[in-house]
Formats: C-alpha cells, sequence, structure tokens
C-alpha cells in the first residue's frame, strides 16, 4: 500500500477472522477531523496533523518558509544577537 507506519508498542492479538475491509478510498472521521484519500497525515508525540489535498502545496510552501525564517534566527543568535534583538530583526523565533 505503499505507506509507513510507526508504532511505539506491540499486541499479540491479530485480527484474523475478526475484521473485514468494507470500503476503501472513503472519507472518515476520527475525533472530529475528517481524514479523505489523498491527505497528508503528519503524526508525532504532539500530536496529528491533517491537511487536505487542495492545499497541500501551499501549507508545505508557508512551512519551509517557517522553517527558513527560524534558521536565520538561530543562526543569528548563534552568532551572539540577543534573542529579543533577532525577534525584532525577523520577526520570528
Amino acid at each position: 500500500m505503499q505507506f509507513s507506519v510507526w508504532a511505539l508498542g506491540t499486541s499479540l492479538y491479530d485480527s484474523l477472522h475478526r475484521q473485514r475491509v468494507v470500503d476503501l478510498d472513503v472519507t472518515v472521521e476520527i475525533g472530529g477531523v475528517q481524514f479523505c484519500s489523498g491527505d497528508l497525515v503528519v503524526a508525532d508525540v504532539d500530536g496529528v496533523v491533517v491537511v487536505p489535498r487542495k492545499v497541500e502545496g501551499e501549507v508545505v510552501r508557508r512551512a519551509w518558509k517557517k522553517v527558513h525564517a527560524e534558521n536565520v534566527t538561530r543562526d543569528a543568535i548563534k552568532a551572539g544577537m540577543k534573542s529579543a534583538a533577532a525577534y525584532a530583526k525577523y520577526g520570528v523565533l
């Protein structure tokens, strides 16, 4: 199915004869959040983010822009600039 899966634990139980696939590529809702086929899903210890496919490109562009801005600010602080001055100059920490 070509998607990555990470797990923090294991279980001795399997699903043999207890589960069956009833649908494929349909929208599901978990905890009030809709997951649609093709959406970008990113999860870590802090939580889960679902990015709808229609805005994925813009979200990724903005994320990279933010990472770049944070790196510029971090480099300035490493070079001796005070964090308040770096924030005043670059507007991001």
